[in-house]
C-alpha cells in the first residue's frame, strides 16, 4: 500500500495534464519565437494559458501574466525586479517571518545592498499583526511582500484586509502575494484584494514541475533577472516552456472544478484525522489554526519524538509526509521556519491532503501512528 500525504511538497501529474504535456512536445514543438507555422501553434498555446490564468489571478482582463520556472523564480522576479525598477523613490521593504525560503533569501540579499527590510511576526497561529502592518507603512515602503497560505501550517492572511491597509496608507507600495499553496484551492483576486503580483507554481496543483508564473498589475514595472534574448517583453529571457505551460493550463483547468466539489469531503477529512490524533495519541498538539487554516495541510507535534525518526517510520508503511517544508529541509543552515516563528520548540509532522486522499487511507495512518509514537516514545 502506497499513501501519499505530502502534497504540500509536490503533487502528482493528473493523467489528462500528462497527455497533453505529451501532445504538446510531439506535435507543437516548434520555437514560440519563430515565424513559421509551427512557431506561431507553439505561441498560441502559451497567449491562451496566459488568457486564461490572468481571469483566475487578477478579478478583471487587466495585467499580464509572464511565465517562470516556478514559485521561487516567481517570488524572485517579483521582489528584486521592484527593488531595483524603484529604488529612487524607497528602500523599504516589508515581509513576514514565516515566507518561503525564495523570498526570504531575496529580503536578506537586498537587506546586504542596501535596502531595509521591516519584517513582521505573527502570532502563534500564524496570523500578521494587521495594525502592525498598517504602522509600519511610510512614504518609503516600496513593496509588502506577505504568503496567501502557509506551506508549513497551512495559516491563510485575509488578502482583502492587508491589500486595503497597504492601499490606504501608501497607494504607491505595491502588494505582492505568494500564492504557491493557495492557487486553484481558494480564490485570488488583484482586483479585490488591491494585489500588484502574484507568483504561482505549477507542480503544487497535479501539473509538471519547473513551470510557473507571475501575475503583474498593469502599473507595474519590473527590472528583469533573466537576460538573453528578450523573450517575454524582456521581463524573463529564454525560450518559454511551452509544453509546461499548456499542461499548466490543463491543471488549473481541472483543479478548478475539482476542488469546488470536494472542498467540503477535504474539510471533513482534515478535521476528522485531525481530532483523532488528539483524541487517541498522547501529548499531540495541532500547530495552526485547525478550524481556519487551510483544508490540505495539517502539521502536528508529537511531544518526545524526533519528526525525521517519525517520518522514516512511516515510510516503512508506504506513508509519504513531511517534517517540514521540501525546499528547506535538505538545506545545511539552519534557519527559522514557520514552527520556530509561532513558538514551537519540537519538530513536526506536516499530513498534506490531495484530492483523492481517502477516509480509509486516514484510517491506516492513524493506525500505524498509534502504534509508532507509542513505541518511539519508549525508545
Amino acid at each position: 500500500m502506497e499513501i501519499y500525504l505530502d502534497n504540500a511538497a509536490t503533487t502528482r501529474p493528473r493523467q489528462e495534464v500528462i497527455e497533453r504535456m505529451v501532445y504538446v512536445l510531439e506535435e507543437v514543438y516548434g520555437n514560440p519565437s519563430s515565424l513559421h507555422q509551427k512557431g506561431i501553434d507553439a505561441e498560441k498555446i502559451i497567449k491562451d494559458a496566459a488568457e486564461f490564468l490572468k481571469t483566475k489571478v487578477s478579478g478583471s482582463k487587466k495585467g499580464e501574466i509572464i511565465f517562470t520556472s516556478g514559485g521561487t523564480e516567481s517570488n524572485n522576479l517579483a521582489i528584486l525586479g521592484v527593488a531595483a525598477a524603484y529604488k529612487r523613490y524607497g528602500n523599504k521593504i516589508i515581509t513576514t517571518n514565516i515566507e518561503h525560503s525564495s523570498v526570504k533569501e531575496s529580503m536578506k540579499y537586498l537587506s546586504e545592498n542596501g535596502f531595509e527590510i521591516y519584517t513582521l511576526k505573527v502570532d502563534k497561529k500564524g496570523y500578521i499583526n494587521l495594525d502592525e502592518l498598517k504602522q509600519t507603512i511610510d512614504d518609503r515602503t516600496i513593496l509588502v511582500s506577505i504568503m496567501h497560505v502557509n506551506n508549513e501550517i497551512g495559516t491563510i492572511q485575509d488578502l482583502v484586509k492587508i491589500g486595503n491597509i497597504i492601499k490606504d496608507k501608501n497607494p504607491e507600495t505595491f502588494f505582492h502575494v505568494d500564492a504557491v499553496q493557495g492557487f486553484t484551492k481558494y480564490p485570488i483576486s488583484a482586483k479585490q484584494g488591491k494585489i500588484d503580483l502574484i507568483s504561482v507554481s505549477a507542480h503544487k496543483f497535479y501539473a509538471p514541475k519547473g513551470v510557473g508564473f507571475l501575475y503583474k498589475g498593469e502599473n507595474v514595472r519590473l527590472k528583469n533577472i533573466i537576460f538573453g534574448g528578450g523573450q517575454q517583453k524582456n521581463l524573463r529571457s529564454g525560450t518559454e516552456n511551452v509544453a509546461g505551460i499548456g499542461a499548466m493550463k490543463t491543471a488549473a483547468e481541472i483543479m478548478f472544478k475539482e476542488y469546488k466539489n470536494c472542498q467540503q469531503s477535504m474539510i471533513d477529512n482534515k478535521n476528522y484525522f485531525a481530532n483523532q490524533i488528539l483524541a487517541t495519541i498522547e501529548n499531540a498538539s495541532i500547530n495552526g489554526d485547525l478550524a481556519n487554516g487551510a483544508f490540505h495541510i495539517l502539521n502536528v507535534t508529537f511531544k518526545g519524538i524526533r519528526s525525521e525518526v517519525l517520518l522514516h517510520a512511516l515510510e516503512a508503511w508506504g506513508i509519504f509526509v513531511s517534517s517540514g517544508s521540501a525546499c528547506s529541509s535538505n538545506s545545511v543552515v539552519k534557519k527559522e521556519t514557520t514552527l520556530t516563528a509561532i513558538g514551537v520548540t519540537e519538530g513536526a509532522i506536516r499530513f498534506s491532503f490531495g484530492i483523492d486522499t481517502t477516509k480509509e487511507e486516514l484510517d491506516f495512518v492513524l493506525k500505524i501512528l498509534q502504534e509508532q509514537t507509542k513505541l518511539l516514545a519508549t525508545d
